[in-house]
C-alpha cells in the first residue's frame, strides 16, 4: 500500500497550473498542472459493450444505456442530470466561453468528437480544441449529457491530454454514470495513474460489465483497502473467466504485491507487438515499474505525450518523449524548457558542453549575441522532421525572447520571431516591431507576416508589402513547389483572416489557394460558421486540417481560418496562420 500511496502523494504535490500570457492576442500555452500523468487503450478487451469507437491510440466502448443508479437514487439524480455534461474546469477568461456550444447540434458534435482522430496538425489548433473541451458551457441542443461528456473526455485522451480528461470526467457524479461513462472514466483515471479513483467504479461495474479489466482493478482496489483475501479473490475471478491477457494479469499481481508492501513482483516480458492501454500504463507505473525502452519508441504519439508529462516516469524517458508532447501542444514551452534546464543542471560541465542542454544554456547565457544565436541555430538544425522542428523552435523561445533588442540584430529578427511565436511569447515578439519596420529588404520581408499574426494592430500589410514578399520567394525544380506552397499559405491566411488587405495587390493565380468550398466537409464548416456554432467550427476545423502540416492544403487553411474568424476565434486563427507560415518555411 505504501508504494502506490507515496507515488500518488508525490504527484499531488506537483500540481501548480501554468499561467498563460496576457496579451492582445491571448493564446494559453498550457492550462494543465505542471506535470500530467498517463492514459492508453484496453489492449485485449474481453467483451465490448456496444458501439466501439476505435483510434490508432485508443480503443474504448460507448453505450447508450440508461444510467446505472443505486437503489433509491433515481429522484435525487434528476436535478443533477440537468447540469451533467456542461461542466468544465476552465475558469472564466481562459476557456472559449459559456456559449461555446450555442448553435451547435448535439448529436453531430458528439459524433464529431467520437470520431475525430488525433494528433492534430496544428499545435495551436490543439490548444484551441483543448480549451473548448475543457470549458464549462451549456450543452448543445439535443445532446445526450452522458454521451457528450464521455465523448469530450475520450477525445482529450486521444489528444494525449490525460489530466484534462480527468478534470472533465470529475465534473460528473458517479451516481449518474451509464455503462459507457463507466468505461471512459476508468480509462481516464488509469491514464492519470490514479488507481484509487477507479475503485468506486470497479465495485459497481464488476457486477454488470464483462470487461476483463474490472476484476483486475477490483483486486488492486481490495489491496489498497488492506483486504488481502479480497485481492486474492479478485485475481482468482479474473483468471477463471479465461479472458484475461496473461500480461495484464501479471501487472495486477505486481500491483497487489506492491500495495501489500511486498516490493516489486515479477513482471512478464512485454508482449511482441503489445498495445499500450490505460490499464497497463496506470497499474505499471503506479506500482513503480516501467515499460522497455524499445516499446516506448513504438508507442502511439498520444501515449508518448502522456508519459512525457507523468510524475511517475523517469527523467530520461520524459526528456526523450518531451519533444513529442511539446510539439503536440500537451506540454507548454515553459515546461519543456524547464525540463531541459533541470536536466542540464544535473550534468557534469564537461559533458554538458557537448549536449543539446548545453546548447540551450549557451543560447540563454552566452556573453556575445553571435554565440547565443549560433547555439540557437544548432538546436534548430536538430529538428529532422515536422514535429521535431517545431519542438526546437519551442525550446529556444525563451532565449529568443531574452535576446538583446538591437537594430544591429535586425537580420536575424525573423528567426527569433519564429521561435517566439511558436512558444507563445507574443508580447516579446511585438517588441521587435519598431526595429523591423524601420528596416528594409530581406528582414522586413520575412518579419512582417509574423508580426501581423501576433496582433493585427502591430502592422497593417499594404499591397506593396504583400507583393514584395511574393516577389522575394523564388526557386526552381522541386524547390519551386515548396515556394509556391509557401506563397499560397500566406495568401490563404490573409484571405481567411482579412481579405480586404489583398485589395489592390497584384497576385498571380498560382499564388492563390484552390477553392475547397464545394467539399461536403467544408459546406458543413461554412454552415456552422454562419450559425455562429463555435463548438462545431472548432471540431470541423480540426477534422479538416488532419494530422500533419505537410498535408494541409492552402485551400483548407483558408476555409478553416475564415470559419474561426467568423465565430470570433481571431486570436486562435492568427496563431494557426503563423504556425502554418513557419512550418512552410516562411
Amino acid at each position: 500500500m505504501a508504494t502506490i500511496g507515496v507515488s500518488l502523494a508525490a504527484y499531488a504535490q506537483d500540481s501548480q497550473a501554468d499561467t498563460p500570457e496576457t496579451s492582445a492576442a491571448p493564446a494559453p500555452e498550457s492550462i494543465l498542472p505542471g506535470a500530467v500523468r498517463s492514459p492508453s487503450v484496453p489492449a485485449t478487451p474481453a467483451a465490448p459493450i456496444t458501439d466501439a469507437v476505435t483510434n490508432p491510440s485508443v480503443t474504448i466502448e460507448h453505450s447508450g444505456e440508461a444510467a446505472v443508479l443505486p437503489l433509491g437514487a433515481e429522484p435525487a439524480a434528476a436535478p443533477i442530470m440537468a447540469d451533467v455534461g456542461s461542466g468544465g474546469p476552465l475558469p472564466v477568461g481562459f476557456g472559449t466561453g459559456t456559449d461555446s456550444w450555442a448553435g451547435s447540434r448535439g448529436a453531430l458534435a458528439t459524433e464529431l468528437m467520437r470520431h475525430l482522430e488525433a494528433p492534430l496538425a496544428s499545435r495551436y489548433g490543439h490548444i484551441a480544441l483543448r480549451r473548448l473541451l475543457m470549458t464549462k458551457a451549456s450543452l448543445p441542443a439535443g445532446a445526450d449529457p452522458l454521451k457528450f461528456v464521455a465523448a469530450r473526455a475520450h477525445l482529450l485522451l486521444r489528444m494525449g491530454e490525460a489530466e484534462a480528461a480527468k478534470m472533465v470526467i470529475e465534473t460528473v457524479p458517479v451516481s449518474v454514470y451509464d455503462r459507457g461513462l463507466f468505461t471512459v472514466a476508468a480509462q481516464v483515471h488509469l491514464a492519470a495513474i490514479d488507481l484509487a479513483a477507479t475503485c468506486p467504479l470497479a465495485q459497481r461495474a464488476i457486477v454488470f460489465s464483462p470487461d476483463s479489466q474490472w476484476p483486475l482493478l477490483s483486486a488492486i482496489c481490495s489491496a489498497l483497502q488492506g483486504d488481502d483475501s479480497g485481492a486474492a479473490l479478485g485475481l482468482d475471478i479474473a483468471q477463471q473467466g479465461g479472458k484475461v491477457n496473461k500480461y495484464d494479469l501479471s501487472i495486477a499481481q505486481q500491483a497487489v504485491t506492491a500495495v501489500a508492501g511486498g516490493g516489486r513482483a515479477g513482471l512478464a516480458p512485454w508482449p511482441v507487438g503489445g498495445l499500450f492501454t490505460s490499464y497497463r500504463v496506470g497499474a505499471t507505473y503506479a506500482s513503480g515499474q516501467s515499460f522497455p525502452d524499445q516499446a516506448l519508441i513504438s508507442a502511439p504519439i498520444a501515449v508518448q505525450s502522456w508519459l512525457a508529462r507523468s510524475a511517475f516516469v523517469d527523467a530520461e524517458t520524459r526528456y526523450k518523449l518531451g519533444w513529442t508532447a511539446a510539439a503536440l501542444g500537451t506540454m507548454s514551452a515553459e515546461e519543456f524548457i524547464s525540463g531541459w534546464a533541470a536536466r542540464g543542471a544535473g550534468l557534469d560541465p564537461r559533458v554538458l558542453a557537448y549536449r543539446p542542454e548545453g546548447l540551450l544554456q549557451k543560447a540563454a547565457t552566452a556573453t556575445t549575441t553571435g554565440a547565443r544565436y549560433n547555439a540557437m541555430r544548432q538546436l534548430w538544425a536538430m529538428g529532422k522532421n515536422e514535429r521535431s522542428r517545431m519542438a526546437m523552435w519551442l525550446i529556444t523561445s525563451d532565449a529568443a525572447a531574452r535576446f538583446p533588442l538591437l537594430p544591429s540584430q535586425t537580420a536575424i529578427a525573423p528567426d527569433l520571431l519564429r521561435s517566439m511565436l511558436m512558444g507563445g511569447r507574443l508580447k516579446d515578439a511585438r517588441r521587435w516591431a519598431p526595429i523591423v519596420l524601420a528596416s528594409e529588404g530581406d528582414a522586413l520581408n520575412k518579419a512582417w507576416p509574423l508580426l501581423y499574426f501576433t496582433d493585427s494592430q502591430v502592422i497593417r500589410p499594404i499591397p506593396k508589402l504583400i507583393e514584395a514578399w511574393l516577389d522575394a520567394q523564388s526557386g526552381t525544380g522541386q524547390n519551386s513547389d515548396i515556394i509556391n506552397r509557401r506563397k499560397q499559405m500566406l495568401i490563404a491566411s490573409l484571405e481567411g483572416l482579412a481579405p480586404a488587405l489583398l485589395t489592390g495587390a497584384s497576385i498571380s493565380r498560382s499564388s492563390r489557394p484552390d477553392d475547397v468550398s464545394a467539399g461536403s466537409l467544408f459546406i458543413k464548416l461554412a454552415d456552422a460558421a454562419r450559425r455562429h456554432a463555435k463548438g462545431e467550427v472548432l471540431l470541423l476545423g480540426s477534422l479538416a486540417m488532419g494530422h500533419n502540416w505537410s498535408d494541409v492544403s492552402p485551400g483548407v487553411l483558408k476555409a478553416v481560418l475564415s470559419a474561426y474568424h467568423a465565430v470570433g476565434l481571431d486570436s486562435d486563427a492568427r496563431l494557426i496562420a503563423a504556425e502554418a507560415i513557419i512550418m512552410a518555411g516562411g
